[in-house]
């Protein structure tokens, strides 16, 4: 089976499902975007984005987005060991955890940024 997860080419919300996708032992295509290539693919391909989003985990016959959807698929697809209820629930509260960082981290850059003059940023 073919896998490809398509994200921009920072950590943001592909970090988890790269890992997870990693951990489980899943062969993936790690495509990475620029802004002006999502944009393009976008318009190309609608239905390649669920909701026009990215993070996007392509199967040979699945598509689907959202971080927490990617990272389920890895963990029931993969060959990570099934977790007890006390188990999987640990794991969620740490992934919740991770999330809570990330778009923490995320809005503070995402601030900053526009500050910096759009000439001035990588990949314009």
């Amino acid at each position: 089976m073919v896998v490809e997860l398509i994200y921009f080419d920072i950590h943001g919300r592909g970090f988890m499902p790269r890992l997870v996708l990693a951990a489980a032992g899943i062969d993936f295509k790690d495509t990475r975007l620029t802004h002006p290539q999502f944009v393009e693919m976008k318009q190309r391909n609608p239905d390649l984005f669920p909701f026009r989003q990215i993070p996007v985990l392509v199967t040979d016959d699945l598509v689907i987005n959202q971080t927490a959807a990617i990272i389920n698929w890895a963990v029931r697809s993969g060959d990570l060991p099934k977790l007890s209820v006390s188990e999987a629930s640990k794991s969620d509260m740490v992934a919740e955890t991770c999330k809570g960082i990330i778009e923490d981290v995320s809005s503070a850059a995402n601030t900053e940024m526009q500050h910096i003059d759009a000439s001035k940023w990588v990949n314009n």
